[in-house]
């Protein structure tokens, strides 16, 4: 089942679950939320990862 942290993720998925319009604005999640749920709570490791994926870094060695 669906919850709004799905929706305010994104997902449109959830969004037609929970009967929650697609054009409807919903809070999005704040990066301590979004890194408890997928980095063990490394807000950290959440934020820099998407810098060095976008300055092309591949080797994980440099994380």
């Amino acid at each position: 089942m669906a919850n709004p942290d799905q929706a305010a993720m994104g997902s449109w998925s959830a969004r037609k679950l929970l009967d929650i319009p697609q054009e409807a604005n919903v809070k999005p999640l704040d990066d301590a939320e979004i890194a408890d749920r997928f980095f063990f709570g490394d807000v950290q490791t959440f934020t820099t990862l998407p810098k060095l994926v976008s300055r092309g870094h591949t080797n994980t060695a440099c994380i």
